[in-house]
């Protein structure tokens, strides 16, 4: 039996089954990965034939799963019913299915429901007594439409769903006419059933530079994503319409994805290579307990060599000091200027997620340590999910949960690191750029160039709108170190070319709002400046940046300026 739910709508499915079962089994709705168990919630289940209701004695429970997250990843259980009668072979159970808010179904997701029989809730031994329900999820119907534009000024337009997702069928629409709107490098496009929609602004820097956007942060079916490598890419490619995309699949000490090589997934990632189109980015998620961080390298040879090296380099320090993360370890491996370290989702830490063998989380948040190597550590993961890792405060505005725990990027600029901003998904389900997009500065569309203008900082995150951004400080670009006498002007200069209208323009310096710029109201645009002329403002380790917020709730922040006083 084959189930299509399209934008998670409630379904009710039918299982049949296999083999007769006595009054008063246990009965587990058994799902086949994380989507199938986590997505839906078990309303009501009840005889097909009599429709007489069988009772609910377990439903899977987020927060049970956090108390003990290695049991539940193998009971993959939905929930467990109870027969009140002997039912024969062939009989059939109806299950009503409500969607729930977990976000891990996307289209092109699919799996199975079985029901199997248990001795008690905890049973792992379970045998299966019905048919598979194949469960595939498709795209919804369409919601928005919108016309974007890339840095060579092609146009192309995208429906989406509820969910963002975009429509396939969107991948043919054409533009009947498309007309510039004085001022804006935008367009007024009309549509072939007589819509009018105005187009994202062509992705230039102020001084001419084309402007990218891209995801290296996002897992496929080499660590724990649910969709393949090549379906993966060809989504950021062909359907979310991004310039560049690496997967940062989880990776531990070994140098390996599990028992398959690093090398496996670099020829699949330079199939997609195509130079000024598309370009593809080698990362990887280093996954310790202590903390998580992206390794990224110039080009795929690169990281190929450094991987390897990981079980002679890596590991010993990691063995000796098990609690610790292998910083140093790291950073002596890996050569400057050729690969370059991202802490990811640096305030988040597993939560409820729990080591039953301690008690401890099972992954922390980011610790930021002291006296180590700051140049590798060139960019920092600041929005990830949809959700701000910018403060250890809550702040629904600027899309922060908070922690307190010391991971946020302020903390990080506070303890020295010079690290710009770049936005990511985490995507597990196959559709980068949802949640996160990293925006980079680049005169050429290739794997060097755009590792060379993350390394130089000369980048940007947006939550996933194609917000076009930029400021200089003195007409250097983001991301630049200056040394300044300590009465140098320092001016800055911001121009913002939305997608919805602006509502807040910031600067932050030394971890606090130091200027709060009137937005043009309503206006998709704003251009303007500031000179930092406070009397009492600081001379050297200083860092600036901009952020931005839009009136449907979307942001951006530009990765930060530093100022030093000059050499003696």
């Amino acid at each position: 039996m084959k189930v299509t739910i399209a934008e998670q709508d409630a379904q009710t499915v039918l299982l049949k089954l296999d083999e007769a079962v006595p009054a008063g089994s246990l009965l587990r709705i058994r799902g086949s990965n994380s989507t199938m168990f986590r997505n839906f919630r078990v309303a009501k289940a009840w005889l097909e034939d009599s429709e007489q209701p069988l009772s609910i004695e377990h439903r899977f429970s987020y927060e049970e799963m956090q108390a003990d997250w290695k049991l539940h990843a193998r009971l993959k259980s939905l929930a467990v019913l109870k027969t009140e009668t002997h039912l024969s072979a062939g009989a059939g159970i109806c299950v009503n299915m409500e969607p729930t808010t977990a976000p891990l179904a996307a289209p092109g997701i699919k799996g199975q429901w079985v029901l199997e029989r248990i001795t008690n809730l905890q049973d792992t031994q379970g045998r299966v007594i019905s048919h598979d329900v194949e469960v595939t999820f498709t795209e919804g119907p369409r919601d928005s439409t919108a016309v974007h534009q890339n840095a060579r000024g092609d146009l192309w337009v995208r429906e989406y769903d509820a969910f963002g997702y975009p429509r396939t069928a969107s991948a043919n629409c054409s533009i009947l006419k498309r007309t510039p709107l004085e001022g804006s490098r935008r367009y007024k496009a009309i549509l072939p059933e007589g819509d009018e929609v105005v187009s994202d602004a062509m992705p230039r820097a102020m001084d001419g530079t084309p402007i990218y956007f891209g995801d290296f942060h996002w897992h496929t079916e080499f660590s724990d994503g649910q969709q393949s490598l090549e379906k993966t890419l060809a989504h950021a490619r062909d359907c979310v319409g991004l310039d560049f995309a690496g997967p940062g699949d989880h990776m531990g000490i070994t140098g390996r994805f599990g028992d398959r090589a690093y090398a496996e997934q670099a020829s699949i990632c330079r199939q997609f290579d195509d130079p000024e189109r598309f370009c593809t980015l080698p990362a990887v998620e280093l996954s310790f307990r202590q903390g998580h961080v992206h390794l990224v390298a110039k080009n795929f040879d690169v990281m190929g060599y450094l991987l390897k090296g990981f079980p002679d380099a890596v590991r010993p320090d990691f063995q000796s000091q098990p609690h610790r993360l292998p910083w140093r370890a790291i950073l002596k491996h890996c050569p400057k200027g050729q690969s370059m370290l991202s802490p990811c989702h640096p305030i988040t830490d597993s939560g409820g997620v729990v080591n039953p063998e301690d008690g401890r989380v099972v992954w922390y948040s980011f610790n930021w340590p002291r006296a180590v190597e700051y140049d590798l550590t060139r960019i920092v993961e600041i929005i990830r999910e949809g959700r701000s890792q910018e403060t250890e405060q809550v702040d629904e505005n600027w899309r922060s949960s908070g922690s307190g725990l010391g991971g946020s990027v302020r903390t990080a600029l506070t303890r020295g690191y010079r690290v710009g901003f770049s936005g990511r998904s985490d995507s597990h389900v196959g559709w980068p750029g949802r949640g996160g997009i990293t925006a980079v500065q680049t005169s050429v569309l290739n794997t060097t160039s755009i590792f060379q203008a993350l390394h130089s900082r000369r980048c940007y995150a947006t939550s996933g709108a194609r917000i076009v951004a930029d400021a200089t400080l003195n007409d250097h670009p983001m991301g630049s170190e200056l040394q300044l006498d300590p009465d140098a002007q320092r001016l800055i200069r911001i121009r913002i070319q939305g997608t919805a209208p602006i509502v807040q323009v910031q600067i932050i310096s030394a971890g606090v709002v130091v200027a709060d710029l009137p937005a043009q109201g309503g206006s998709l645009d704003y251009e303007g400046e500031w000179v930092d002329q406070r009397p009492g403002r600081h001379l050297e380790n200083v860092y600036y940046y901009v952020r931005v917020r839009q009136s449907d709730g979307h942001c951006a922040w530009l990765s930060p300026f530093w100022i030093d006083l000059p050499s003696a």
